[in-house]
């Protein structure tokens, strides 16, 4: 009898035991969901990727060659140099046209001498005297005012000389006057230059005709 009830409750176990579904479980691994791993977006092997901001240096960032023990990747970043920049700065030239002609003006060195300017205002250019006789001289001639106007760039004082070609050195100084004779000829066109002289030596000249004539009726 009770071998009979062990035999039916182990058919009933079997029975049970074919009814039931059998289950599975299955566990998905990423390697999101595994401690310690990080999932990233990274080019696959053999791509390459340049990222160029602004006027910076490219950058590219290649897949190593191999693999960690946990499956990941290594990276190699490389930084290209900024390229070398060299500015030249070539010197500018201004030319200045006034009256459609252009003024040339050396400037001389720094603490170079520069020669003074003389400009004669009187008498004028081809101006005439008429000549007088002068017992004193027994000469005919005329007295004729001299007169100059000199200046210095450098600020420095100026001497000036007056000299006529008959004559030879007249005089010295901005105004002088001067016997001019006719040297026993009706007429006489003596040339009157005066020469201005700085201190250190340089010279400036300027120079006018004039005519000396006797009247016919002298």
């Amino acid at each position: 009898m009770r071998t009979s009830i062990a035999v039916v409750m182990l058919l009933v176990a079997l029975v049970l035991a074919a009814c039931s579904p059998s289950e599975s479980t299955e566990t998905t691994t990423t390697a999101a969901d595994t401690p310690g791993q990080t999932v990233d977006d990274e080019p696959s092997a053999g791509e390459s990727t340049t990222t160029t901001t602004g006027s910076s240096a490219p950058t590219t960032t290649q897949p190593g060659s191999g693999g960690g023990d946990d499956g990941s990747q290594s990276t190699t970043t490389t930084t290209a140099p900024p390229a070398s920049s060299t500015t030249t700065t070539v010197p500018q030239t201004t030319t200045t046209t006034i009256d459609s002609a252009t003024t040339t003006t050396t400037e001389p060195a720094q603490g170079e001498n520069r020669p003074p300017t003389v400009t004669i205002t009187a008498p004028a250019n081809l101006s005439s005297f008429p000549a007088s006789f002068d017992p004193s001289r027994f000469d005919f001639g005329a007295l004729v005012a001299f007169s100059a106007v000199a200046d210095d760039p450098d600020g420095d004082e100026v001497t000036v000389t007056w000299s006529v070609s008959n004559l030879g050195v007249v005089g010295e100084g901005p105004e002088v006057t001067v016997w001019l004779s006719t040297f026993g000829s009706d007429t006489a066109q003596p040339v009157i230059t005066a020469v201005a002289r700085d201190p250190s030596g340089a010279t400036a000249s300027d120079s006018v005709q004039v005519i000396v004539w006797i009247p016919s009726d002298t």
